[in-house]
């Protein structure tokens, strides 16, 4: 087995990460762990970042010799950028790395060597909970194979609601947008390892061997008919009580003012060939729009019977203003004509005035 290339799936949670690790867990040749809660920025924090644990200074540029005639002061912190030559620091931080990968595989996961690959997961990383920078994993698992697992912001938003038991709300809806923007970029970033595979959870469902054939053949493993069976079974599932649809939640309008207002939001919906449920148009004739310019441009390709609704509300909300109006202009007067007809015969004032006021009703 080759500890430093595990598959490492990313990307937003709440995506079928889990149901990628069973899949990988169930082929023959493939052992696949869970999450790790990022274990490997944060051991590289304490064994690489906080290096107060080496004694060896015997490759430095200032040789410990001269160092303790002239009672040169190190701190490792500081001082081992200056001191450290190009070439020893890298080969030191590949055997921080090296031990990093035998650490977690071998005491820590107790990854089976029997199988020729093995993988785990890293969710959540780019939202604002969870921001570790990729460079440790370079260093960690040189060869690693990274599965950037991505799904429908609507059905993602969906499954978080419900995992949470969050009433999906428009602010809940614009906020998780943002987020599902956010740790879909950043997981991205990682194509420039050249060992980067983009895996839409639609196509497991709808074509598992051919969606994940090119992630067996990266990893030197054959597909594995096993693998299917997974799909049978559920996982990851909520207890609570599952929520609608967003379209059935919000009417188009409302859906087009949050989707307009997401940054790069339809650039990646785009990208990952997802659609607008309700929007008669396709997406890439957008990518260039934003804010105002794209909220106009996707009201204007709104279904015949959306444009029909919406100029049906628009009369009710004129109508209701100028009734409004109506009635304030009736009231004044109605004031008016008691302060003029106060001197008059009262009884014919007073019936005057009451048909006014069952008019303005």
């Amino acid at each position: 087995m080759d500890i430093d290339r595990p598959i490492i799936i990313i990307g937003a949670g709440r995506s079928g990460s889990t149901l990628l690790v069973n899949i990988f867990d169930k082929h023959k040749d493939i052992y696949c762990c869970g999450e790790t809660d990022f274990l490997v920025p944060r051991l590289w924090l304490e064994l690489w970042e906080s290096r107060l644990w080496t004694n060896d200074w015997s490759n430095l540029k200032v040789p410990r010799k001269e160092r303790t005639e002239k009672k040169i002061h190190v701190d490792t912190r500081k001082d081992a950028n200056i001191l450290y030559t190009d070439t020893d620091r890298l080969m030191l931080k590949k055997r921080v790395g090296s031990g990093i990968s035998k650490l977690m595989a071998e005491n820590i996961l107790e990854v089976k060597q029997s199988h020729k690959i093995w993988g785990f997961k890293e969710i959540w990383n780019g939202s604002s909970q969870f921001a570790y920078e990729w460079e440790p994993y370079d260093y960690v698992f040189p060869n690693a194979i990274w599965v950037h697992n991505v799904r429908h912001p609507f059905d993602y938003i969906r499954s978080l609601a419900t995992n949470s038991n969050r009433r999906i709300t428009y602010d809940f809806l614009n906020i998780n947008l943002q987020s599902w923007v956010s740790m879909n970029k950043y997981s991205a970033k990682r194509s420039e390892t050249g060992r980067y595979f983009l895996v839409r959870y639609e196509d497991i469902l709808s074509d598992l061997k051919g969606t994940l054939l090119p992630v067996f053949e990266a990893a030197g493993v054959g597909y594995d008919p096993d693998c299917e069976a997974v799909l049978s079974l559920k996982y990851a599932q909520s207890r609570n009580k599952k929520q609608p649809k967003i379209e059935d939640i919000f009417s188009i309008r409302q859906i087009i003012n949050c989707i307009s207002v997401v940054k790069d939001l339809i650039p990646l919906m785009i990208k990952y060939n997802y659609s607008v449920p309700g929007l008669d148009m396709p997406l890439k004739d957008l990518e260039k729009d934003t804010g105002l310019g794209l909220e106009i441009k996707l009201r204007s390709h709104l279904p015949q019977h959306y444009m029909y609704e919406e100029s049906q509300n628009l009369k009710l909300v004129l109508s209701s203003l100028l009734r409004r109006k109506l009635r304030r202009l009736i009231y004044g007067a109605i004031n008016i004509l008691e302060h003029k007809l106060a001197n008059i015969n009262n009884g014919l004032s007073a019936r005057i005035i009451d048909l006014m006021r069952k008019f303005n009703a």
